[in-house]
């Protein structure tokens, strides 16, 4: 009996070094992964700032250039054209509305500062043709974020550049922009039940996201509608049962007075046959008052009548 005993804390010694000793190696994992990222991260930051400040250097550069200082100063005059009125506007320089950088020779951090400082606020620009200008994925999320700001733009061209995933995501965030915006102004609304969005560029995401939005405000809609029947019927069960209350009291009322009407009548020609009773029994009292009295005065002749012939018959010898 002891050995089994002895085998089995053994055995649990031995699983729980192993245990152990796992544990310890993914401690070591971790660390090491972890490290990989924060050099990783430090790596990143430092290539950054040195792109940072390369191009902070290249920017300085091109300012110093005249034939770009010309250019820039020639863009702001157009662009404050737009709010100049009549004659002033007619002599200061203008941006057409499709504008091409490939003949320009322009580097794309000169690029890049063009778009940031002066033509992202333009409202002229609808086509913009970047094509073979040597960007890179680096330049494309400024180009992007300056692209996202020209309301009126309707077409850009990137064809013949280096532009990689970063450049992609950018882009598509900003031809999601419009849809995202669409969502927004959307939110709010619970009575629209129709929205045609053909001929947009929509994602899926978006697409799925307006469809649960209309049909939520449909179903709303439907509710509201149904609430609405129902509470029709109702009032107009309410309106039915009202009336056939009124006929009931109007009935009533109609019965009562009908009652008091015949009451009344009733002791109107009780108080004409009492009266025509009270007429008769009057005239029947004065005729036997007056038939009294007749006979009284009647009796009373006959008296005095025989008084005096009893004193005739005395007087006589």
């Amino acid at each position: 009996m002891p050995l089994p005993c002895c085998f089995q804390e053994l055995q649990q010694q031995q699983e729980a070094g192993e245990r152990l000793q796992d544990e310890r190696i993914r401690s070591l994992a971790l660390k090491r992964q972890d490290e990989y990222l924060r050099r990783s991260k430090m790596q990143k930051k430092l290539m950054q700032d040195a792109q940072e400040q390369q191009r902070k250097q290249e920017e300085g550069r091109s300012r110093k250039d005249t034939n770009f200082t010309a250019l820039l100063r020639l863009a702001r005059s157009s662009s404050s054209s737009s709010s100049s009125t009549g004659a002033e506007a007619e002599e200061e320089a203008y941006i057409p509305s499709s504008l091409s950088f490939g003949s320009l020779g322009l580097s794309p951090v000169q690029i890049r500062m063009l778009l940031r400082d002066v033509l992202r606020d333009n409202e002229t620009i609808e086509e913009l043709d970047l094509s073979r200008v040597s960007l890179t994925d680096d330049d494309g999320p400024g180009v992007c974020s300056s692209l996202a700001l020209m309301k009126n733009l309707k077409k850009v061209s990137l064809e013949g550049n280096y532009l990689g995933y970063t450049t992609a995501v950018a882009l598509r965030k900003c031809i999601e922009a419009g849809g995202d915006l669409l969502l927004e102004s959307l939110r709010n609304n619970i009575t629209l039940e129709c929205l045609d969005i053909s001929d947009n560029d929509i994602t899926a995401e978006q697409h799925r996201r307006l469809s649960s939005l209309v049909a939520a405000n449909h179903r709303c809609c439907e509710s509201v509608r149904d609430r609405e029947a129902i509470e029709k019927r109702l009032m107009a069960a309410e309106e039915a049962n009202s009336k056939a209350r009124e006929m009931e009291i109007e009935a009533f009322r109609l019965a009562v007075e009908g009652s008091e009407s015949r009451a009344i009548a009733r002791e109107a020609d009780a108080f004409e046959d009492w009266r025509r009773r009270f007429v008769q029994e009057d005239e029947q009292h004065k005729q036997t008052v007056k038939a009294l009295q007749q006979a009284y005065e009647d009796r009373k002749v006959m008296a005095q009548r025989r008084r005096a012939g009893k004193k005739k018959k005395k007087i006589r010898p």
